[in-house]
């Protein structure tokens, strides 16, 4: 979201102590580098995009297709809701490094079941998702100061991962397209909430100036992720084409993670003090 002066003044002045040890520095123009934390955080994710990949290897259906899409979107939506956390929040805190520690194993648990996410393994994936985000949101909450604009805007983000929750739980407990649907209004919630402004009875909607993020940051973590993911597909690419003999027609295959990963190197640009979040 659009920074103002104003408000990132607000922010420098309004944690002492404990909270604001907890928080990224800011302020001196300079992007913060990634952690190793974050890096073993996006592997995680990048686990789960392969989980994906297979499901749809085995499903070439229109429906299975459907249904990995609609997982990347839920996948997807975890990542960067806790991208945008730890973009504020200093992962060389032990607490806030405690914090993403458990998120990603709570994310490792939810990949592991993606395969069976709409069969067997609902309850986990549902339980794992649920626990993520409202877990990752009330410990952001409880480490700011009751007067730091942050808090607030977490305190929205419990409560409608909450409500949320209660839908992706339910949907848990029933059995083929009934899951499916509710689980996509369980989404369809968690997606409009930015659009609502987190709005809450008795508060109102966010201010969009409550949601800056340090744009150099975000862009390396997604440049990070793009990184891992291509190397996992070098991988396995090389693994596949080691097992299945060097063919000519295999050899024109082996050189394609490499060019993606200069074309998407070419699309990197000078990272902005700040940028829109999502």
């Amino acid at each position: 979201m659009v920074v103002t002066s104003s408000t990132s003044t607000a922010f420098k002045r309004a944690q002492p102590g404990f909270a604001s040890r907890q928080l990224r520095p800011r302020g001196d123009g300079a992007t913060q580098p990634i952690t190793t934390v974050e890096l073993f955080f996006d592997l995680v994710y990048v686990f789960a995009v392969t989980q994906l990949s297979h499901l749809i290897l085995n499903d070439l259906s229109v429906a299975g297709v459907a249904h990995a899409g609609f997982l990347l979107v839920v996948v997807w939506w975890a990542w960067i809701c806790t991208t945008w956390m730890a973009n504020w929040f200093d992962p060389a805190s032990p607490v806030v490094r405690a914090v993403l520690t458990g998120v990603m194993l709570a994310s490792l648990l939810m990949a592991a079941a993606l395969p069976e996410a709409l069969g067997e393994h609902g309850v986990l994936f549902a339980v794992s998702y649920v626990a993520l985000q409202v877990g990752r949101n009330l410990a952001a909450a409880a480490l700011l100061a009751r007067d730091h604009p942050l808090r607030d805007v977490f305190e929205r983000l419990v409560a409608w991962s909450a409500v949320s929750g209660v839908l992706w739980l339910a949907g848990a407990a029933l059995d083929g397209d009934q899951r499916l649907l509710v689980w996509i209004a369980a989404l369809a919630l968690d997606l409009m909430a930015p659009v609502a402004g987190y709005w809450l009875p008795g508060r109102g909607r966010n201010a969009t100036t409550d949601y800056d993020i340090e744009g150099g940051h975000f862009a390396e973590r997604c440049q990070g992720f793009i990184i891992i993911a291509l190397g996992e597909s070098i991988v396995v690419t090389g693994a596949t084409a080691a097992n299945a003999g060097l063919t000519a027609t295999a050899l024109p295959v082996l050189p394609l993670p490499s060019s993606r990963r200069q074309r998407c190197g070419g699309c990197t640009s000078a990272p902005r003090p700040s940028s829109r979040a999502p």
